[in-house]
């Protein structure tokens, strides 16, 4: 069943069936659910509201408005409104309830908003009643901000930039933005610095003095030192909280002020701004002239405009004059001369509603009513209080021309989304946008087209991930997605082929794992694979498998049937030589005595043995393999006990699936029964193990802290993400087999052995040029590890703690670099490690059977051929509880969190997940993945990349494309 999560503090709800209102048990917040039991659309409302949680209104907004798309539903339209006002719900101090906080406060009550009443008109009478009484308190506190705000003198300025950093210390960007605060005081402009300026307003709510701020200042000026400052979540609500205002007021002017960073790294709304280099010689003086030059304009023009066109009250015949000196006004531009107009024929007939469409028109900055008509307005003028007068004024006639009017510019919008759309999401939001418009000229033509259009789109992309399906996972999601399509063209066909094939490819999978256990030779596999044989029985040669594996085990079971007579053979001679013996003894005292040594000699050194020893062989034979090999233990080197005690363990470690372990033991039983025959099975087994878990693509994607890396599969890189050390500098890179980053470095593997590396060098990390004949690359915190082909392993960087003391290392075949340590995988299984050890990370002495590694920042991961996982050292968060997870065929230790990769194409993380980093239980088809400090990213069969976590610098990955699929 899927699971709600409470809008208020995050947590799990209870939910039954057609409940629309609940109560949350752990805020005790009574709150309204959305109607879906789709888990992926209930995840996206989540995540939406894990944004919403975090203040991120703009990114939680968009996920709502993209879901309204598709489904018709009152929580989202609440849930839009929300963001809108930037409502947070936070604890009351004496009724522990949650209550809510408006951060962006707006001039227009909630109980007006259209979001708002779509939100009433849908919900049912429980949730009408809920949503109606939190807009009205909402209502009570944003009308309790406005009335603060009014009483605000007007702002020049606006400084909008990052105090603190994670650490809870000071920014640069907050000393810099102090100084340019000081330097526009001392030209007489008033600043809002918030530092500054709401130092006063201690103890109190800080939203009203920022929203008058924001609603006064000519400019702002946004300060930053890096790209994430910019995006910061107050940050960005503060900047684009101002881009909704410089939509209504094209006067409002937003400067972009940067320092040590590149300007590309800007975030895309500020890209469009003339930036501002800090460091430049004259910056101050310039950005002062500019501002002047704004704010001085902005203040004079008004009383320009006043004595230019202030005339005597007119008499009302002057009312057609003065409409047509605002039409005039309207066609030279002159927006406050057009509304001054129009303002003096209201004061002499309040009703007359051309004067209410000309105010309108200069409120737009729209030239004319001809004009209007080819604009593009998503919302038409809803809301807009001249719009609602003028058709509330009008004749019926006009009053029908301007609604159309209102439609038109809906439809303009709605056509030139259609242009843009090209993926079956977008064109279903814009063919649901044309089906609102309802009779409107080829509104519902246009809808249906739309909906074809991307069900076309869906049925396409079906068709091609048939065509590249592989395994019965594969073909049973393609299967999925045809039957969606409802009987489109031959979708339903194609999918009962697609069940078919993954039908097929199931019986493969399972007749390949029976060969493969076949090949065992042992009693345990042979019936392990007359199971599987039997449950595809009719498929391809099984019936005679079944005949074979039964001829084997009958073979087995005469062979150890031989040997136990034998050695019962073995024993009755002995026992008659002990008899021939017994006979020829004299029966005197001295031989009596030398009789009753000889017989108790004969019962320490052979009868009791022996008999041991026959009992060793019995238990062995009935599967008791434990108390066998104790009895083996104990009889030391008697007859072959030596061998027997290695031949059982080495079945035992078989059975228990740890294959490199069993060769070990078989190999030192030498040619002892059929030791050399299990020590064959055994490598065998392992190089299809290590096949399996070679088809992860190695090093094609890699995350660090605030990076991503994509190897392309014509050899070159693409990355996203803070460039600051020139990490992300990677585009010249051709002909690379692998990649692997670090903190502030990236390093690629080229195919002919050599090593580049690019991004922060201060310790050397970046020193590779000169290295030769790798085939493994890691880099770390601040080093990098590389593999040589002759196992041999060489390093540079930082190494106060010895982290690359690897000089010594020898047969090696993997290696990983975490945050201080390096850790090596030897081709016997075992695993060695060298550096900070403060958390046990280094404790692997004791690994056995292991086939990969991973390091994280204070943890180390491994493994193990029967797909389990082991991990040492920090398990703060959790991430090193991985003793449950099976069928795993990678592993990728994060900063704080661990991510395996099943054989199935599905994904688990275990570990810290503030920022969603662990939130992979819905990926599919992924077939690699990586860890960074805060994000996850996986890899898809198709070339396509997913991420999820901490975005802010890795929001790119979506677009990218032909990332390299396999190891070849």
């Amino acid at each position: 069943m899927p699971i709600f999560k409470c809008k208020m503090c995050g947590g799990s709800l209870e939910v039954s069936e057609g409940m629309t209102v609940c109560e949350c048990e752990y805020c005790g917040t009574k709150q309204t659910l959305p109607k879906t039991d789709n888990e992926q659309a209930l995840n996206m409302f989540n995540r939406a509201n894990h944004f919403r949680q975090q203040c991120e209104f703009d990114k939680a907004a968009e996920i709502y408005e993209r879901m309204t798309a598709q489904r018709d539903d009152a929580e989202l339209y609440w849930s839009i409104v929300l963001c809108r006002y930037g409502i947070e719900y936070v604890g009351d101090p004496l009724t522990k309830k949650k209550i809510p906080t408006c951060h962006r406060t707006q001039f227009k009550s909630i109980l007006e908003d259209a979001d708002y009443l779509e939100a009433l008109q849908r919900a049912d009478s429980v949730q009408h009643d809920v949503y109606k009484a939190e807009a009205e308190y909402i209502d009570k506190v944003q009308k309790g901000i406005l009335e603060i705000s009014n009483k605000e003198k007007p702002f020049d300025v606006f400084i909008c930039y990052k105090e603190t950093d994670e650490n809870g210390r000071r920014t640069q960007d907050s000393v810099l933005a102090q100084e340019l605060y000081y330097g526009l005081q001392r030209e007489g402009f008033k600043v809002f610095f918030s530092r500054i300026t709401l130092e006063s307003k201690l103890g109190t709510e800080y939203e009203p003095y920022i929203f008058a701020a924001l609603n006064s200042a000519k400019v702002m000026v946004v300060v930053g030192t890096k790209p994430e400052y910019f995006n910061a979540v107050w940050v960005r609500n503060e900047w684009s909280r101002y881009l909704m205002l410089m939509q209504e007021n094209r006067s409002l002017t937003l400067i972009p002020a940067y320092k040590d960073m590149d300007p590309y790294d800007l975030p895309d709304a500020l890209s469009m701004f003339q930036a501002q280099d800090m460091s430049k010689l004259g910056f101050m003086q310039d950005l002062i002239h500019g501002i002047r030059k704004i704010v001085t304009t902005e203040q004079e023009k008004p009383a320009a405009v006043v004595r230019e066109t202030v005339v005597q009250k007119p008499a009302g015949s002057n009312i057609e004059n003065l409409l047509k000196r605002g039409a005039l006004a309207l066609e030279d531009g002159d927006w406050s001369a057009a509304e001054n107009f129009y303002e003096q024929v209201l004061n002499e007939d309040v009703e007359e509603y051309r004067a209410y469409v000309g105010k309108l028109l200069a409120e737009l900055h729209v030239l004319s009513e001809k004009a209007l008509e080819a604009s593009v307005y998503p919302d038409g003028f809803s809301g807009n209080s001249n719009f609602a007068k003028a058709v509330r004024f009008a004749d019926e006639k006009n009053a029908a021309r301007l609604k159309e009017l209102d439609t038109q510019t809906k439809y303009n919008y709605i056509v030139s989304e259609q242009q843009k759309a090209n993926t079956p999401e977008s064109l279903r939001s814009v063919g649901n946008l044309f089906a609102k418009l309802g009779d409107f000229k080829n509104s519902a033509e246009l809808s249906k087209q739309c909906w074809e259009q991307a069900t076309e789109l869906e049925y396409q992309a079906a068709v091609s991930q048939m065509e590249k399906a592989y395994g019965e996972a594969e073909f049973k999601l393609v299967a999925g997605k045809f039957r969606e399509l409802d009987g489109y063209k031959d979708s339903a066909e194609l999918a009962e082929r697609c069940l078919k094939e993954a039908e097929e490819s199931k019986k493969n999978r399972i007749y390949g794992e029976a060969k493969s256990l076949m090949k065992m030779r042992d009693r345990s596999s042979l019936e392990s694979a007359i199971n599987k044989f039997k449950s595809i029985e009719d498929w391809k040669d099984s019936a005679e498998c079944i005949k074979d594996c039964k001829a084997q085990i009958e073979k087995i079971d005469a062979a150890r049937k031989r040997a136990k007579e034998e050695m019962l053979a073995r024993e009755e001679a002995e026992r008659q030589l002990a008899k021939k013996k017994k006979k020829i003894l004299t029966v005197s005292a001295a031989t009596a005595a030398a009789i009753l040594t000889v017989g108790t000699l004969l019962a320490v050194f052979v009868i009791i043995p022996s008999n041991k020893y026959k009992k060793a062989i019995d238990l062995a034979d009935k599967g008791s393999y434990d108390e066998a090999i104790v009895i083996f233990k104990e009889l030391g080197n008697y007859k072959d006990s030596e061998k027997q005690f290695k031949y059982i363990q080495g079945i035992v470690f078989m059975d228990d699936k740890h294959y490199i372990e069993a060769k070990n033991t078989f190999s030192e039983c030498g040619d002892f029964n059929d030791s050399e025959e299990k020590t064959a099975d055994c490598q065998e087994y392992i190089d299809t193990i290590i096949t399996k878990c070679n088809t992860v693509p190695n090093g094609t994607i890699s995350g660090r802290s605030g990076q991503t890396f994509g190897l392309k599969s014509d050899g070159t890189v693409v990355a996203v993400g803070n460039n600051s050390d020139g990490q992300c500098d990677v585009s010249d890179w051709k002909d690379i087999i692998a990649v692997s980053a670090g903190e502030a470095h990236v390093v690629g593997l080229k195919s002919d052995g050599t090593v580049v590396a690019v991004g922060k060098n201060s310790d050397g990390q970046c020193n590779v040029s000169d290295w030769k004949d790798i085939i493994a690359v890691s880099a770390g915190l601040d080093h990098t590890v590389g593999l040589k082909s002759d196992g041999t392993v060489v390093a540079v960087g930082k190494n106060f703690d010895g982290r690359f003391n690897v000089s010594g290392w020898k047969d090696i075949i993997a290696v990983s670099s975490g945050g201080y340590h390096t850790v090596g995988l030897k081709s016997d299984g075992t695993v060695v490690a060298n550096g900070y050890n403060h958390q046990g990370q280094c404790d692997v002495s004791d690994w056995k059977d292991i086939i990969s590694v991973s390091a994280g920042e204070g943890h180390t991961v491994g493994l193990k051929s029967d797909g389990t996982v082991v991990a040492v050292g920090k398990n703060s968060d959790g991430q090193c509880n991985v003793s449950d997870w099976k069928d795993i065929i990678a592993v990728s230790a994060g900063l704080y969190h661990t991510v395996g990769l099943k054989s199935d194409g599905t994904v688990v993380a275990v570990g810290k997940n503030y920022d969603g980093q662990c939130n992979v239980s819905n990926w599919k088809d992924i077939i690699a993945v990586s860890s960074g400090d805060y994000h996850t990213v996986g890899l898809k069969s198709d070339g396509t990349v997913v991420a999820v976590g901490y975005n802010s610098d890795n929001s790119g990955v979506s677009d990218w494309k032909d990332i390299k699929t396999t190891n070849e």
